[in-house]
């Protein structure tokens, strides 16, 4: 199935709290409960940039060199 972006809803807004919980309550709408997130943002770059890392998500069967050492230990 091919989704041209343009049709889809533009949710963000000018706050990178307020678009993460937008995110979170569309993934929790979906069942997907487990979202790790981290700001990284600097305000001396004045950029917001956040790490989110979704379990369930994650896909390491196909390109395992994507999994990093500390996943690969346990």
């Amino acid at each position: 199935i091919q989704i041209d972006l343009n049709d889809i809803e533009n949710k963000s807004t000018d706050s990178i709290t307020k678009d993460i919980d937008i995110v979170l309550d569309e993934l929790k709408a979906n069942e997907i409960e487990h979202v790790l997130y981290y700001d990284l943002t600097r305000p001396e770059l004045d950029i917001n940039v956040v790490r989110v890392i979704i379990p369930t998500m994650e896909l390491y069967s196909i390109d395992q060199s994507r999994a990093g050492y500390r996943f690969l230990r346990v």
